[in-house]
């Protein structure tokens, strides 16, 4: 036991942190943004690994809220993303409040198996509506995507003929002159058919690398459907930001609760109650 026990108080080696020996270490206040024994949350650092749906100018982070009324794909992202953070403050303040704790049973592993029990609920309820909010956002960017495609190809026989010529053009430009019109303010004066023609069509039929047709692409999207682009992008990010959250929030909990051990003491104790329940006939 004096083992097991050891394996559980990883860090109480004062008598003021005995308390908190249920966890893997003293949480950091900076690393692990909260303080154990205020509860107080470190908001530059929750900023910083939970990103921020409402923006960043300094960081040149958008703001996911502006264009984003009524679109339910991003506010289910925004929910998870919200969550993420609302979930890390309960569970701050619930290892705060066992470290705190010193009610009669009330040891190292019994904190242990506590905080497992809260806590492990509430992360797999967060990863599954995750999974499928994300998988909805992945569907309506694949859709959007579709819709911007559709919108760059050529609508007619004609304007098909017209679209090959123009990418025969760029293709026969020195590399020099083809860099040359894909520089800002060049790229800009490009006329849209020029655009939809280079970006409608893979890359090795128009001459240009990966990288300049990615630029082309988006540059006639923004023109040619620019509210398709800027939802795409929105999506994309609050995509991002969900997904960082919850792997953060999943990331800070298994670095502060031994959950393995946790379930380790839990299958002991129960074990232990039926072993005595068979040896005195009573149950607990």
């Amino acid at each position: 036991m004096a083992e097991q026990r050891d394996a559980v108080n990883l860090f109480a080696n004062t008598p003021e942190r005995a308390e908190r020996g249920f966890l893997r270490r003293m949480p950091d206040f900076s690393r692990d943004g909260f303080d154990i024994d205020t509860g107080r949350m470190h908001q530059q650092s929750l900023r910083a690994s939970f990103g921020v749906w409402a923006g960043d100018e300094l960081r040149g982070l958008p703001n996911l809220d502006e264009g984003a009324e009524g679109d339910e794909d991003l506010q289910a992202l925004k929910t998870v993303h919200t969550q993420s953070i609302e979930t890390f403050a309960q569970m701050a303040d619930t290892l705060r409040q066992l470290g705190t704790d010193r009610s009669e049973g009330m040891d190292n592993h019994a904190r242990l198996r506590t905080a497992a029990r809260v806590l492990e609920p509430k992360l797999a309820r967060l990863r599954q509506t995750a999974e499928r909010e994300i998988a909805r956002a992945e569907a309506a960017i694949a859709s959007e995507q579709g819709e911007i495609e559709r919108a760059t190809r050529a609508a007619d026989a004609g304007e098909a003929v017209t679209h090959g010529e123009i990418r025969a053009h760029w293709k026969a430009m020195p590399d020099s002159e083809r860099t040359g019109h894909l520089l800002a303010p060049k790229l800009a004066q490009l006329d849209a058919d020029t655009l939809r023609a280079l970006a409608s069509a893979p890359a090795y039929m128009t001459g240009l690398s990966e990288q300049q047709h990615a630029k082309v692409r988006e540059e006639a999207a923004r023109r040619v459907a620019p509210a398709k682009l800027a939802r795409l992008q929105r999506l994309r990010a609050g995509r991002a930001l969900a997904s960082t959250a919850v792997e953060t929030l999943e990331r800070r909990a298994h670095r502060l609760v031994d959950f393995n051990r946790a379930r380790q003491l839990a299958e002991a104790e129960a074990a232990a109650r039926a072993k005595r329940a068979e040896r005195y006939g009573v149950t607990e």
